[in-house]
């Protein structure tokens, strides 16, 4: 089978031959291609069979055997059985563990702690190691990996640990390429297909060979460097990106704004596909995305950097909740400042879900515009606050103890004394909508509060407090008081 660009995945399933479909896919290269290409073949090969058995598995080394397993077996309920092995790391070598070590450390922080583990145990396999190694000599054994002072340490530790808690070992059943490679010589049984993931391949090696005599390879890879060349392949991937996640909604995106997107953003396909969504929202009825709009949209990423902190946890986005906690620390902010975010935001979508349930919130639905959003919904949002700080008022009221009837008189006096308390400003902590001329962000965490239940944010919120006292009462590390926190209600 031939070596195909990602682009050519649908025009090449269209002369597949049914009886000749290739059982196993190796798909290399950018992450988000990548998964589009998965996306691809997997719609094709289940088919119109909607009871066609799909796995998908993380790439490490244990797992393989799994899948090799669950591929070369029947399925019980259908058909066809599909594995996807996720991101692994088999074609690395021992010579490449630098490499493999900045990978674990950059997703580490970028807050992609699946990841992180997944090249960690990579390395330690690659070394013999187990984590029963680690236990008795940490440093000892880090140093092992190629990580010999301590502030990597830190990082590593905190991997490690993670990988304990979560119950990831190092595989010692033996060299899973060699097992996946003589899978793919037995065969598997007709209409079960594996595929495989990763970021880079060698195609020196037997395991490439393999794949590529008896199955499909796809070429994900985009260039990463500044020459023009490169910068020419990726404005031509990010224009097709755009134009693809443009499709649906029938709009178009004039060059300026394009250009705009790609400033702010730089290669990001993710990026580009979740800031043409948010400005299909924004510009309602028009046509046409402009450079003003994409400012309007997203420039507040700049000026307000707890933005995306609190749109991580909105949309409950692990991942990306923990890369901007790190980044917020690293730049200084304090934890308390940032656990005061989030929690916050729980708060705001706990109050949307209470406005969702009353009768003005009738109009709303998940696919509702933007504009329609603004016209029908916003006014009975911007009433509801004000009934809310109403009743927050009266609630300091009456919780006072100090009011003009029961104030102690002066000494000397009969009148009682006048009150000196200050009246409260309104409670806009409390409020779904703090700053009404700004309706977008209130549009966006309507549409994200389906993420939740009620009960989920109730245990966010006590999850919260938890912390909070943490803080204040014990002397563990902030920072992963605050991520075991994330971890907890945005699993």
């Amino acid at each position: 089978m031939p070596l195909i660009k990602y682009k050519d995945v649908g025009r090449h399933t269209k002369t597949m031959g049914r009886t000749e479909d290739p059982s196993v896919f190796l798909i290399f290269g950018d992450e988000f291609l990548s998964k589009t290409a998965q996306g691809e073949l997997i719609a094709f090969l289940a088919g119109d069979d909607d009871s066609t058995d799909i796995v998908s598995l993380d790439g490490t080394r244990e797992n393989i055997f799994e899948a090799i397993e669950k591929v070369s077996t029947f399925s019980l309920f259908s058909d066809k059985k599909g594995v996807s092995l996720l991101e692994i790391d088999i074609f690395y070598t021992a010579e490449e563990e630098k490499l493999l070590l900045e990978k674990a450390k950059k997703s580490f922080e970028d807050g992609k702690m699946r990841v992180a583990a997944k090249h960690i145990v990579t390395l330690f396999s690659l070394k013999g190691l187990t984590f029963d190694d680690f236990k008795p000599a940490p440093a000892g054994t880090l140093k092992n990996i190629g990580i010999k002072n301590v502030a990597e340490r830190e990082w590593a530790t905190s991997v490690v640990n993670y990988c304990l808690e979560s119950g990831i070992s190092v595989n010692t059943a033996g060299d899973p390429a060699d097992a996946l490679e003589k899978a793919l010589d037995k065969g598997f049984p007709p209409g079960n297909f594996l595929i495989l993931t990763a970021d880079k391949i060698d195609k020196r090696k037997a395991l490439y060979k393999a794949i590529e005599a008896k199955g499909l390879v796809v070429d994900c890879a985009v260039p990463t460097g500044n020459t023009k060349y490169d910068k020419e392949v990726q404005a031509e991937i990010l224009k097709q990106r755009a134009k693809e996640a443009l499709a649906k909604s029938g709009k178009k995106i004039d060059t300026p704004g394009f250009n705009a997107i790609v400033g702010n953003l730089g290669f990001d396909l993710r990026g580009m596909t979740s800031a043409i969504e948010k400005l299909v929202s924004y510009i309602g009825d028009r046509d046409r995305i402009t450079k003003t709009d994409v400012e309007a949209v997203l420039e507040r990423t700049k000026v307000d950097p707890i933005f995306e902190l609190t749109g991580a946890v909105q949309s409950k986005n692990l991942e990306a909740a923990l890369f901007y906690s790190r980044t917020l620390i690293a730049a200084e902010f304090a934890h308390l400042q940032l656990l005061g975010a989030i929690t916050n935001q729980i708060r705001r979508l706990i109050i949307v879900k209470d406005f969702l349930e009353t009768p003005e919130a009738k109009a709303w639905h998940p696919n509702l515009s933007y504009n329609v959003f603004t016209a029908s919904i916003m006014p009975a949002v911007v009433a509801y606050d004000k009934g809310l700080a109403e009743k927050a008022e009266s609630w300091d009221k009456a919780e006072s103890n100090e009011t003009p009837e029961t104030a102690t008189p002066k000494k000397g006096s009969k009148k009682p004394a006048k009150s000196k308390k200050k009246k409260k400003a309104p409670a806009t902590g409390l409020a779904i909508a703090p700053n009404p001329k700004s309706p977008y962000p209130v549009y966006l965490m309507f549409k994200n509060s389906a993420a939740y239940g009620k009960q989920e944010l109730a245990h966010a919120l006590s999850k919260l407090f938890d912390a909070d006292t943490s803080f204040k009462t014990t002397g563990q590390n902030p920072t992963m008081i605050l991520e075991h926190t994330l971890f907890s209600i945005l699993k």
